[in-house]
């Protein structure tokens, strides 16, 4: 699928993926941890309600299955929009509200000089209708169509000649905006494990298919849960020092570095590790009344 992750990274599926918020890294373990610990087949009182993030340090990536389509997700640290979570005994209910600004017409273009000339989006990114191809010398050589619009939808054009979910837009001047809206059901089960470490410290284990991670999955995404006194979730995921454990067998260098564990970890282990930095705090989750 074609995505562009300039100096962001990715984020929470269940009520917490904040997975991929603090660097470029996507830490991947061979099985669920802690491995001394059995399942919680429910979430306990203190997770149950409504929740929105109240902080986090970077936008949110991920691919998900929406309504049996596939469906995309990026959220920058200035976004408006809304994100809940709400979260019963058995499985975790998603509410996804965002606009996302498309800017129309083909770029880049060449100003009188030769040189590129891109949209002035101040410092954020947005995509465009459509893409010109270069030469070596500067001479357009295609225009490549990445969006389509039919009967009031528009659809994002993938790789492999696919099309992602069609979503309402509107036109605003030189923008279109997409009027994205899903509704995204996870249960505890086979695919998401919930384990607890402490009174007040849990760990999140999700199987990397649940989202949407087709190379991915057989690898596990761990994630810590740690219940303050005020009643708020902090985030914890893998620090960039985690690369420097043993337990790490492999990484693959991409735009992302994919980091992989065959890590046996006990609940022990983990709190030693934790205390040692190598899960840093990624994000807060606050009650939605």
């Amino acid at each position: 699928m074609k995505r562009f992750s300039y100096s962001r990274s990715q984020g929470l599926i269940l009520l917490f993926l904040c997975y991929f918020l603090t660097s470029c890294n996507v830490y991947n373990f061979s099985a669920p941890l802690p491995v001394d610990v059995a399942d919680i087949p429910e979430f306990p009182e203190a997770f149950l309600g409504k929740w929105k993030e109240d902080t986090f340090h970077t936008s949110i990536e991920m691919d998900i299955n929406t309504r049996g389509q596939a469906g995309y997700y990026s959220r920058y640290a200035d976004n408006k929009d809304l994100w809940t979570y709400q979260v019963f005994p058995q499985y975790i209910q998603m509410v996804f509200r965002e606009h996302v600004r498309v800017i129309r017409g083909a770029w880049p273009k060449l100003d009188s000089e030769g040189n590129f000339i891109y949209p002035a989006t101040t410092s954020h990114y947005y995509d465009t209708e459509q893409d010109i191809k270069y030469d070596t010398n500067k001479k357009a050589i295609d225009t490549i169509d990445n969006f389509l619009c039919r009967n009031g939808k528009i659809y994002e054009m993938a790789e492999h000649y696919r099309l992602e979910k069609g979503y309402p837009f509107v036109y605003e001047k030189d923008t279109i905006v997409i009027q994205k809206f899903d509704t995204v059901y996870l249960d505890l089960g086979h695919q998401v494990k919930l384990k607890k470490i402490t009174d007040s410290l849990y760990a999140l284990n999700i199987l990397r298919s649940v989202l949407g991670s087709e190379d991915d999955g057989g690898w596990w995404i761990l994630l810590l849960l740690e219940i303050k006194p005020n009643g708020q979730i902090t985030e914890w995921d893998m620090a960039e020092k985690g690369s420097d454990l043993p337990e790490m067998i492999y990484d693959r260098s991409s735009k992302s570095t994919y980091l992989y564990f065959d890590a046996h970890w006990n609940k022990s282990a983990i709190l030693r590790l934790k205390k040692d930095g190598y899960f840093a705090p990624t994000g807060t989750l606050v009650s939605v009344q």
